[in-house]
């Protein structure tokens, strides 16, 4: 602290001193903030993934026991431990689950019938404005970037 010309008695922080300490606070919020929600998102869609694994591990323990695949996830509460699914599921035979709906997870995720897994993408809202420098006349401008595709 600048103590030059200050008494003795005087004590407490200067005006720069404090705003210094807000600026660098906003800074570190500037960065945390989209990390975090970055963080929340990867949470999300690997939980999803490992519930569709156990999923499809109940639904190969219904076939051994009825000889027949499940209609959908609502009937496989015996072959499920643990907490309660929070998607739905639908089987399709031998090609395992046909479809999903994201359930309680949210709409940041969306089912990919082929890879059978949950993932992000534009279908999921996640297509970002990102501003490129372009060298030609200095200017910037947005344009969009898809995080499936940058992934």
């Amino acid at each position: 602290m600048f103590t030059k010309g200050l008494h003795q008695e005087e004590k407490g922080f200067t005006l720069i001193e404090i705003l210094i300490a807000i600026a660098i606070l906003g800074i570190i919020a500037a960065i945390v903030v989209p990390n975090v929600a970055g963080f929340m998102i990867s949470g999300i869609l690997n939980a999803a993934n490992t519930e569709a694994a156990n999923v499809k591990t109940a639904a190969v323990g219904y076939l051994g026991e009825n000889g027949a695949w499940p209609e959908d996830s609502s009937e496989l509460g015996d072959f499920l431990d643990g907490p309660i699914i929070r998607g739905t599921y639908t089987f399709g035979g031998s090609a395992g689950i046909s479809s999903a709906t994201p359930g309680s997870w949210g709409s940041d995720i969306s089912w990919n019938d082929t890879t059978q897994q949950w993932e992000r993408g534009e279908a999921a809202g996640l297509v970002l404005p990102v501003p490129i420098h372009c060298h030609s006349d200095n200017q910037h401008h947005k344009s969009s970037l898809n995080l499936s595709q940058a992934i």
